[in-house]
């Protein structure tokens, strides 16, 4: 900066410097009775031109000499007294412009600062009292960043007074060591590019001590011309301190899942081995063996050991699901095939015993539902087998259901035990001790019940105990998912006409449509292709937008049940909620409309209405979108 400073006055004296020796030779080359040497005038006129108020002085001085110069080396052109009064009055006319010239400058320069202060004076008195005791801090400074007022806020949170920072720049006061430098970079070019930026900044409080500040500074332009930086800080360190405690505690945390996860790890890989040799040794005893009693005492063996390989099995997979940071997937689950598959490897497991298995499966013959597939599963076979492998006589009761509840399809799986009990005292001792604090291979299997249980929220669902009598315990999992309507258990007439300009919304509503079933769709982008479509095709249902390019959606119903047919069902959509706008819809004859953004259950609700030949909607308005 200095460098540019000292090119910038090289440069201008180089320039007086050569209209001064211009002036020179023309005085050298005039005789004296000419008054050649009152041409120096321009030069200090030019030398106002500089920034520096000392550089029309050393100019005025020069060219006193300068003159002195010519009168010696001039030729001799007329009387002494009157060449000598003329080099005088030259003299006077060199010092009278730049005395002048100062004095006007530094008049024009407290004029521009009374302007400016001016100006200043208008802003609080209109704005100022609002700037003035606002919470946040406000800081005003001119053009080149220095401070030319501050608020009460920023006295309050910086501790400086506006007398203690006016004419500095703010960060060369508010910053200290631990400010980050790359912010100081980004801050200093934004100010140098007159760019608004906004940052988070650490400052220090006149005290010493450092705060956090959400920074916002914004150029101030008139005529195209900046003069001025307006910049509004508010103090962020609490927040600062909660993100950094934030920040502790999930690394805490994250610490203590890894902990819970290795144990849960190798407690299972370490169970493995000598599980696995207890059900070959019960194998081989009951293959080897006539004796009954033996046999039944290796029978017994032998399911207890695939009972407990079972659930070490499920419980590896369960232990390796980050419930925290689960991805959950969304595809077709048939979930017939997973309530068949727990249930066989029930049966299997109980097949040998004096157990009793029920069976109770609720659901239509396609059951397909949205959601994902191995979450399902696992978390069903868990309950499942934990609650078998507490059950020695009695019965299991596996039943698996759809429910709707409050709009929504619910899976709803539930396991009942004769098991006095046990599974209802195993959950509550989960439920209320700290695993992590505890060794016991018990606890760490008590441990899947936790983890299943925090999966089964994630997915929104949730898991209900209860001892239904003293003998048995019964665990129920509620599981959202969305049944799949296909073409098998939905009967669909003809075609959907979809009547809409936004590609966002028209992909949105298809996407609803052929998750009903509806695969053959039309697709109309303004009111003028919807009458097209509507006079080469039968719809079985029409959905037509309101607000469209070339023909409103309003004046395309009107001419499709005036002209084509007054049967078609059309249903309005819009996002315009303007009671005169539905209305405007319903007196056309629509069968109903829905507001966007488009509710799925609201939709088949419709749908449904159609295929049954009612309309629930007839004393409704419109159907929301939530």
């Amino acid at each position: 900066m200095d460098d540019v400073k000292a090119s910038e006055a090289i440069k201008e004296h180089f320039i007086l410097a050569v209209i001064a020796s211009l002036v020179l030779v023309v005085d050298i080359m005039t005789q004296l009775g000419v008054a050649a040497g009152i041409l120096y005038v321009f030069v200090i006129l030019a030398a106002q031109v500089s920034k520096k108020s000392t550089t029309p002085i050393i100019w005025a001085s020069i060219c006193t000499v300068l003159t002195l110069v010519g009168y010696y080396a001039s030729p001799i052109g007329g009387e002494l007294w009157s060449v000598t009064v003329n080099r005088a009055l030259t003299i006077c006319a060199i010092w009278a412009v730049t005395v002048v010239s100062i004095f006007l400058l530094d008049r024009t320069k407290k004029v521009m600062s009374l302007e400016s202060d001016l100006k200043l004076s208008e802003f609080r008195s209109t704005l100022g009292e609002v700037a003035e005791y606002a919470s946040d801090a406000i800081v005003i400074t001119d053009e080149k960043g220095f401070t030319n007022w501050v608020n009460k806020g920023f006295t309050d949170i910086s501790g400086y007074s506006l007398d203690e920072v006016k004419g500095k720049k703010p960060g060369d006061v508010l910053q200290g060591k631990g400010t980050d430098l790359e912010d100081i970079k980004r801050l200093s070019e934004a100010i140098k590019e007159a760019q608004p930026i906004e940052l988070e900044l650490l400052n220090y409080h006149k005290n010493g001590t450092p705060y956090w500040i959400d920074l916002s500074i914004n150029p101030v332009f008139e005529q195209g011309e900046l003069v001025r930086f307006v910049a509004v800080e508010r103090d962020i360190t609490h927040r600062k301190q909660l993100e950094e405690k934030l920040a502790e505690r999930a690394s805490t945390a994250v610490q203590a899942t890894d902990n819970k996860s290795r144990f849960m790890t190798l407690m299972t890989h370490e169970l493995s081995t000598p599980i696995n040799r207890i059900i070959a040794t019960s194998q081989k005893v009951k293959e080897t063996t006539t004796r009954q009693e033996v046999v039944e005492h290796a029978t017994q063996i032998h399911r207890a050991g695939e009972i407990t390989h079972s659930i070490i099995q499920n419980m590896i997979t369960l232990s390796n699901i980050d419930a925290e940071a689960l991805d959950i997937c969304s595809e077709k689950v048939d979930v017939n095939k997973i309530f068949a598959s727990v249930s066989d490897d029930i049966s299997q497991l109980t097949r040998c015993s004096s157990i009793e298995c029920l069976y109770e499966n609720e659901l239509e013959e396609e059951g397909l539902y949205h959601g994902d597939r191995n979450l399902i599963y696992h978390i069903y076979y868990f309950f499942a087998l934990n609650a078998t492998s507490h059950v020695d006589k009695g019965s299991v009761s596996l039943v698996v259901k759809s429910l709707a509840l409050q709009g929504r399809d619910i899976l709803q799986f539930e396991v009942e035990v004769t098991d006095k009990g046990k599974s209802y005292q195993h959950m509550l001792v989960t439920n209320t001790s700290s695993l992590a604090d505890n060794l016991d291979v018990a606890v760490g299997v008590a441990a899947g019940y936790q983890l299943a249980s925090k999966v089964v929220s994630k997915l929104s669902g949730a898991v209900a105990l209860e001892r239904t009598t003293q003998e048995k315990t019964k665990v129920t999992i509620q599981i959202p998912s969305e049944r799949v309507v296909t073409e098998g258990t939905r009967s669909v007439d003809s075609k959907i006409l979809i009547v809409e300009d936004n590609r966002v919304n028209a992909m949105v509503l298809t996407k609803m449509l052929q998750s009903f079933g509806f695969t053959e769709l039309d697709l109309a982008k303004n009111g003028e292709e919807a009458v097209s479509f509507a006079k080469r095709n039968s719809y079985y249902a029409i959905f037509m937008d309101n607000h469209m390019p070339e023909m409103t959606g309003i004046e395309a119903t009107k001419i499709i049940k005036q002209s084509i047919s007054s049967d078609i069902r059309i249903i309005g959509c819009t996002a315009d909620t303007d009671p005169i706008a539905t209305q405007n819809f319903l007196e056309l004859g629509v069968e109903t409309v829905l507001y966007k953004p488009l509710d799925k259950k609201k939709l088949m609700s419709v749908l449904d209405t159609f295929k049954r030949g009612t309309n629930i909607f007839a004393n409704e308005k419109a159907v929301g979108g939530n």
